[in-house]
């Protein structure tokens, strides 16, 4: 008699277990996921929950916006971390501006010329007063000293109002060139 609560108190475990586990990363030929590596350093998903330098804190605004199809470049100095995150994304007036953009958008990230398949990065909305934003947040750990390239890329084919500017079709290139020190 006492055991089938115990029975039904595992296999319920299990089925928690199992609904709570989390997806296997769908691997796509030459694309890095979370939690891999190129050479020490490892790309992996922002946790709210920790602490990591920004960015921006050291290249000040990364992403320049314009509104032609251009290429900006940034050159900076990092220095000597054990961990740096980089925010990238969208933003505008409203959900209902944000989704039409979302959608007639595709967007690209390389680190050191290594394709990131950003499909298994968690996206994350914000909303603050005037402004609701898309995007990843990504932590890049063990940074190795010397120079590497973050090269970000979105392009459409259709002009992009996101309810302050209209950016022109095409495609709308970002890097981020970092040089490292030794420690």
């Amino acid at each position: 008699m006492k055991k089938l609560p115990n029975l039904t108190l595992f296999v319920l475990f299990a089925m928690l277990s199992v609904s709570c586990a989390k997806a296997a990363p769908v691997v796509v030929d030459g694309m890095l996921n979370p939690g891999d590596k190129i050479g020490g350093m490892t790309v992996k998903e922002h946790s709210p929950l920790t602490f990591t330098p920004n960015l921006e804190k050291y290249c000040g605004q990364y992403l320049i916006d314009k509104i032609e199809a251009a290429t900006s470049v940034v050159d900076c100095a990092v220095p000597s971390l054990s961990s740096l995150r980089f925010d990238i994304g969208w933003g505008t007036v409203n959900e209902t501006t944000l989704n039409s953009n979302w959608s007639a958008m595709t967007w690209e990230l390389k680190i050191d010329d290594h394709p990131i398949n950003l499909d298994q990065f968690a996206k994350h909305d914000i909303r603050g007063t005037g402004r609701v934003s898309r995007g990843w947040s990504i932590d890049l750990v063990d940074l190795s000293p010397g120079k590497h390239t973050i090269r970000l890329d979105w392009a459409s084919e259709t002009p992009i109002n996101d309810g302050y500017n209209i950016f022109a079709p095409g495609m709308h290139e970002y890097i981020v060139n970092l040089t490292i020190p030794e420690k």
